[in-house]
């Protein structure tokens, strides 16, 4: 009897392959469109419209944020001249002139240079 249960479970289990290979097959042939799944041509066209909408907002804000940093490093640059002239004018003549740091390489050769006095 042990024989005819493996029997039997094996048939089950091929059954029971087979009919959800017959459903999944069935289920990938059926059509499927927009109106079927309750959406309008008007609803994709107003969504489409929202996201171009928002897509514009986010471009004017990146935008607005770029002038932004643009006048706050020119703000930045006029204050530190005007910070520089003042410690030329007020320092002892023996100060170092302060100017703005261009690359790596300098801000290394500064550090180089205050170490060897």
């Amino acid at each position: 009897m042990g024989g005819e249960n493996v029997a039997l479970v094996w048939i089950g289990e091929a059954v029971a392959l087979a009919i959800g290979l017959g459903i999944g097959v069935f289920w990938a042939r059926k059509p499927s469109s927009a109106k079927e799944e309750g959406v309008s041509l008007e609803d994709i066209s107003a969504t489409r419209n929202e996201f171009r909408t928002y897509r514009d907002e986010v471009g004017d804000h990146f935008e607005g944020t770029k002038d932004t940093i643009r006048d706050l490093n020119s703000a930045y640059g006029q204050l530190f001249e005007h910070l520089a002239q003042g410690g030329q004018k007020l320092c002892n003549s023996g100060a170092e002139t302060m100017r703005p740091i261009e690359s790596d390489g300098e801000v290394f050769a500064r550090i180089k240079r205050l170490e060897s006095k």
